[in-house]
């Protein structure tokens, strides 16, 4: 069967929704169950990335405002440089709503650290940050500017859901202890707000 064949064929599967396309030749099946996460096409769009950020932090109840964006993170290479975003799936939000995969590039030389597990979360098939990265995962990229990212992580965090230890241990990696200390003191100063405690408490459904 030629390439245009597979492409006809393939089309009238999205059209169907049997297929979910991701990117050019990439495609999820949506006839298995339970349905795949489109985070399992991450080697194939976005080789050397791993899933971090807002998705993480919105899907664990982090985040009070979840995002449907697959925030991703890979180091930078000399195509790729550190701060550079790429939009990957754009182009086929109109008429196959895919995922918007959203990829933000760290130095190369970003080590995982003595103990891989406070980095990545080994329980899922593809590759993702545990909470406590995907939180420093943010931390860096403000620090270093990124102005694609925005401004560090919200105040209205629940960082109940985190281990302060780990996350402790992660951010002395990632050269951010120091901006983590300043967060917290400032996540610290807003909860004394009773107004802000009582927005966030009815936010996460107390």
């Amino acid at each position: 069967m030629d390439g245009r064949a597979t492409n006809t064929i393939a089309e009238s599967l999205v059209g169907v929704k049997a297929l979910h396309k991701v990117a050019d030749d990439v495609f999820l099946n949506y006839l298995v169950k339970p349905l795949p996460s489109p985070a399992e096409a991450l080697r194939l769009v976005v080789p050397g990335a791993y899933l971090s950020l807002h998705m993480v932090l919105g899907q664990c109840g982090v985040l009070n405002n979840p995002s449907n964006l697959y925030t991703c993170v890979r180091p930078s290479t000399s195509s790729a440089p550190e701060g550079e975003i790429l939009l990957v799936g754009r182009r086929f939000a109109t008429n196959n709503p895919a995922p918007l995969f959203h990829v933000y590039a760290l130095k190369p030389n970003i080590p995982n650290g003595d103990k891989l597990d406070d980095h990545i979360d080994g329980k899922f098939s593809y590759p993702r940050a545990t909470p406590e990265r995907a939180f420093c995962d943010w931390l860096y990229l403000a620090k270093n500017d990124v102005k694609a990212l925005g401004a560090e992580p919200p105040l209205d965090c629940d960082m109940h859901q985190l281990d302060m230890d780990r996350l402790c241990r992660v951010a002395s990696h990632l050269g951010v202890s120091d901006e983590l200390e300043c967060w917290l003191e400032r996540h610290r100063e807003y909860l004394l707000d009773v107004g802000n405690a009582s927005n966030t408490s009815e936010a996460l459904g107390f």
